[in-house]
């Protein structure tokens, strides 16, 4: 396409007949990622349910659970998507996708750290039923981030079939 300048540029577009381009697909799997995340959230709401029955190995179990859960579900996301022919460099739509799983992976690290913050606060008897803001706050943003995954992962994969 060429400009006002007459310089040629490149048309990015969500046209159907190019999303996802040629020789890339949307990769099967994404269901089970989907589960990891959805595993994850729930495993904090049970940290939060195990907070007010003084079972604090429990609570410490569920968190750790909740990271690994999260991890592996936004993990096998990326890994799905690098192995179906993802090459951000190559076109749009692998641009985007990368760029969405990336802001996505920020958001692991944030869970990571937060995970760890509940488990020393649990360590030291700083998380108690009087005292639980942290745990409630924390698992807020634990399903703010696994709806983020999940809207993301349910864009990506169905609006090339939708257009369709």
């Amino acid at each position: 396409v060429r400009g006002p300048d007459g310089a040629v540029r490149a048309l990015v577009s969500m046209a159907l007949d190019i999303c996802p381009p040629a020789g890339q697909r949307v990769p099967a799997g994404g269901l089970w990622a989907a589960l990891l995340l959805l595993a994850g959230s729930a495993a904090m709401a049970f940290a939060q349910r195990w907070l007010g029955r003084g079972g604090q190995g429990r609570l410490r179990a569920a968190v750790a659970f909740a990271v690994l859960a999260s991890w592996a579900g936004m993990g096998l996301e990326a890994w799905l998507h690098s192995h179906a022919g993802l090459a951000p460099r190559s076109s749009a739509w692998s641009a985007t996708v990368a760029a969405l799983l990336a802001w996505q992976g920020l958001h692991a690290m944030l869970l990571v750290v937060m995970g760890c913050y509940l488990f020393a606060r649990s360590a030291c008897g700083w998380l108690r039923t009087d005292a639980r803001a942290t745990l409630d706050n924390v698992t807020l943003l634990w399903h703010l981030v696994t709806a983020e995954a999940l809207v993301t992962l349910a864009i990506v994969r169905w609006l090339p079939a939708w257009m369709g």
